[in-house]
């Protein structure tokens, strides 16, 4: 897909935050028109976007693309009660697709502590692991359940664990 770019210029507006203020809101206006009619150039396919502090939304005839980051991500209501997430972890990016999801979590608990976690939980929660790599200070873990996969990836930054979550529906 020729969305990256866009995805990128999501992240950059949501990064550097958007304010209430009446100049705000005309520049995220202006960036909104900017991603709609590269969108259309690219692709060729008419787009919708909205940008707000609550995150944002791009809407095409193939779907729509959601995204929060910092204070305003949280876990989406529709998020399968069979996908585990870290009870006291910060969810600090949620991204939803219409192939699925992806979710990026911080927490003060060990790597090792996080892995073993996750492949308990995922088993209990009747997931079948695919894949399992310790790499010293990465675990990659794979998990398929009917028509749907599910990806975890475990690593350290700045003392924090970071645990980021793809599901997948086939």
């Amino acid at each position: 897909m020729k969305y990256i770019y866009i995805v990128f210029i999501a992240l950059l507006t949501l990064t550097l935050g958007c304010s209430q203020s009446m100049t705000d809101k005309v520049a995220e206006k202006v960036v909104e028109k900017t991603i709609e009619t590269t969108i259309e150039k690219e692709t060729g396919k008419k787009a919708d976007i909205n940008i707000s502090d609550q995150g944002f939304k791009m809407t095409t005839a193939e779907g729509s693309f959601d995204m929060q980051a910092g204070d305003n991500a949280k876990a989406p209501k529709d998020l399968p009660k069979d996908i585990y997430l870290l009870p006291k972890a910060k969810i600090n990016m949620v991204m939803q697709m219409p192939q699925g999801l992806s979710i990026s979590l911080e927490t003060d608990e060990a790597l090792s502590k996080v892995a073993t976690t996750y492949k308990a939980q995922m088993a209990k929660n009747g997931w079948k692991e695919t894949m399992s790599m310790d790499m010293g200070g990465q675990n990659m873990l794979a998990y398929k359940k009917a028509n749907r996969t599910v990806q975890v990836v475990i690593a350290t930054d700045n003392k924090k664990t970071i645990v980021n979550i793809t599901a997948m529906k086939k």
